[in-house]
């Protein structure tokens, strides 16, 4: 098998695994209503939105530790851990 397909084929595996794992719902990265200061929402942000102004108000956060391939890191995962961390936490799912 090629490298690259093997590369592909891992990361799918671990993302299916890590998505199978976690019955958790959540969405990507959007703007929560301004009028919407605690949400039930859990967002889920990764490398893409590095550099990017994230969303407050969610009550948990997925946060991809990626850079778009199982064997490259998230630049930014350090910051976004730490806004991870000021989820609300409104519901019974961790806040990250």
């Amino acid at each position: 098998m090629h490298r690259r397909a093997l590369t592909i084929l891992t990361a799918a595996l671990v993302a299916t695994g890590l998505t199978c794992a976690s019955p958790v719902a959540a969405v990507a990265a959007r703007p929560i209503a301004a009028d919407q200061s605690s949400s039930t929402l859990g967002i889920d942000v990764s490398w893409p939105q590095c550099g990017t102004k994230l969303p407050q108000g969610q009550a948990f956060a997925v946060v991809g530790v990626t850079g778009g391939l199982a064997n490259d890191t998230n630049p930014c995962l350090s910051s976004q851990l730490a806004w991870a961390e000021k989820s609300s936490g409104v519901t019974g799912q961790p806040k990250v």
